[in-house]
């Protein structure tokens, strides 16, 4: 779990300046041969060792433990608490490093987790953390991820198979880097959380602090605004279908008040669990790193596990996609958004062709054609000559507007449900000899709930049916799902009942 740190060591001088390990170097002006500053420099194993000499002499580590514990070659590796307690060991017979005095600076904690998916996935799904908007984490010049960078901590989220082998992977991190301690020593709100008290290496060899920094890990990931592209938003009321738009812009999160952006989040949620498909991606990812931390907690890493922990075999099969694994193509869209329909229909308007025509030159356009006179436009309600309005006036007065509509929607939903009584004589006539794959959506104590149902599964009571609003067909993926609403779906659940009984 743990992994970069930062250490101010107390040493001897000779701790480490006579250690056959360590080769240290120092900046030199390469004209004069001066000594540029009195600090020398080492790497081992992933670390990066430092004397600052000034007044005092100060030591100084950072690097990655789970690094050094595979001699330097990776940290992509499950790094479970016995390891690190080898490792706490090996610094201290290696470098003299002693955890009890080693004073830690900051350090990074998280897991490794292998989703189901590719992890580009996931990085398109989060929208925002506490209203902070995030960026792009970039290590070893690769856009690998995302990190949020808050003052006290950072939330660094990026595809570790892609650092490793250059490729996207499922192996996704999961990391906190907590640059001032005050943060994760704070006192919880929670009764059954410990306040910590971190400020030496050693107080890192404990179960329990382990166990706090998984419960942070958790209360972290679950405060991620993640918004799920892929739900049924064709059943969805057109205030859903909007709301659900608007949660996809990660800039409009950060532009909320704490009121409204605890009402949105809430808002998001029953979204996705109304009409999700599959299982909740967010949800998943919570119970894998929950299941990852518990396993580091308790692993017992013998030695033969750790000598193949240094051979990159076994995390081989965490960065490549199972052959059957299917893959999730997405369009790179630069500048095009959601509402990029109205840009489209701009390009195939005439007025853009026209404009953007080669032949259409000053010099082409120096006759100009006849006027047109306009002619008088009348109500498309009342018949009446429409004057002293506007040239794309359609109606003389917002009671004539609403007459107009209401009888246009009246017109749709008589022509709708001619088409459903048609249907709907149709599929029950086929009842008997089908096995209907059902999305019953009902409305009970003022909410809505949708079950997904087989024809066979149904046997309900005459109260519940009372309860259905709509019922969509989903079962055949080619074509659109065959709806029905209000009456005809309250009947076609009856028929399947008495068939069932």
């Amino acid at each position: 779990m743990i992994d970069g740190v930062k250490l101010l060591c107390n040493l001897n001088p000779t701790d480490w300046t006579n250690n056959k390990n360590l080769s240290f170097y120092s900046w030199i002006n390469t004209t004069t041969g001066e000594i540029l500053k009195n600090n020398k420099h080492a790497k081992i194993n992933g670390l990066h060792l430092s004397i600052k000499e000034g007044k005092d002499i100060y030591y100084n580590v950072r690097g990655s433990l789970p690094k050094y514990y595979t001699k330097g070659e990776t940290n992509a590796i499950d790094y479970s608490f016995s390891d690190f307690i080898t490792t706490c060991e090996q610094l201290q017979k290696d470098l003299h490093i002693n955890s009890e005095t080693a004073f830690l600076l900051c350090f990074e904690f998280g897991v490794n987790i292998t989703l189901p998916f590719s992890c580009s996935i996931v990085f398109e799904c989060i929208k925002s953390y506490k209203q902070s908007p995030y960026s792009h984490y970039v290590e070893d010049g690769k856009i690998c991820g995302i990190v949020f960078k808050l003052q006290q901590y950072s939330i660094k989220i990026y595809d570790k198979g892609l650092l490793e082998t250059g490729k996207e992977s499922r192996l996704m991190r999961f990391e906190i880097a907590v640059h001032k301690k005050a943060w994760i020593n704070r006192k919880k709100k929670e009764d059954n959380r410990l306040q910590l008290n971190i400020q030496r290496l050693a107080d890192l060899q404990k179960r329990e602090v382990w166990a706090e920094l998984s419960k942070e890990l958790l209360d972290v990931w679950g405060k991620i605004i993640f918004v799920d592209k892929s739900l049924y938003n064709v059943i969805m009321t057109n205030h859903e279908q909007k709301k659900h738009l608007l949660y996809l812009n990660s800039h409009y999160w950060g532009n909320l008040s704490d009121k409204q952006y605890c009402t949105d989040r809430k808002h998001l949620d029953n979204l996705q669990s109304w009409y999700g498909i599959g299982e909740n991606k967010h949800h998943l990812i919570l119970d894998l790193i929950e299941k990852k931390c518990l396993a580091l907690l308790a692993t017992e890493t013998t030695a033969e596990n750790g000598k193949e922990l240094t051979e990159k075999q076994p995390y081989k099969n965490a960065f490549e996609n199972p052959e059957n694994l299917q893959r999730v193509e997405y369009e790179k869209k630069e500048g095009i958004n959601h509402l990029d329909k109205g840009l489209k229909a701009l390009l195939n308007s005439p007025t853009f062709l026209i404009e953007n025509d080669p032949e259409n030159t000053p010099q082409n356009l120096t006759k100009k054609s006849k006027e047109k006179i306009p002619q008088k436009c009348k109500c498309m309600n009342c018949k009446k000559v429409l004057k002293e309005k506007k040239a794309n006036a359609k109606f003389c007065t917002p009671k004539c507007k609403n007459e107009f509509n209401g009888l246009e929607r009246t017109k749709a939903n008589q022509k709708k449900q001619l088409g459903e009584r048609e249907r709907l004589e149709k599929v029950l006539n086929d009842l008997p000899k089908t096995n209907l794959s059902l999305l019953i959506m009902y409305k009970a104590n003022g909410l809505k709930y949708a079950d997904q149902l087989r024809q066979k599964e149904i046997s309900v009571s005459s109260e519940w049916i009372k309860q259905i609003e709509k019922v969509l067909i989903t079962g055949n993926k080619s074509e659109p799902p065959i709806e029905f609403t209000t009456l005809r779906a309250k009947k076609l659940i009856r028929e399947i009942a008495k068939l069932n009984r």
